[in-house]
């Protein structure tokens, strides 16, 4: 990668994608860190769009090891959705 981050929580990436299930359509959301590479809680959805409760609870799995002491004060969310 060529602009790598150089801290943890400095660049979180967040990916969406439409899958079917025996139940019907399904939308899982994955975010991870560009740094670590560790992947965070995902959160999938029933609904086949993103919605302020899903995006909540994501940001919330995401940023629970979040110390402001510690890690970057900004951090850039990169998504594969508008």
């Amino acid at each position: 990668m060529k602009n790598k981050p150089r801290k943890v929580f400095e660049r979180v990436y967040i990916f969406a994608g439409k899958t079917t299930t025996k139940q019907g359509w399904v939308l899982p959301f994955y975010s991870m860190d560009g740094f670590s590479e560790f992947a965070f809680e995902p959160v999938l959805s029933t609904k086949t769009e993103a919605t302020v409760e899903v995006l909540d609870e994501l940001l919330d799995n995401a940023l629970k090891d979040y110390k402001p002491m510690f890690h970057p004060k900004q951090i850039v969310f990169v998504t594969n959705f508008p």
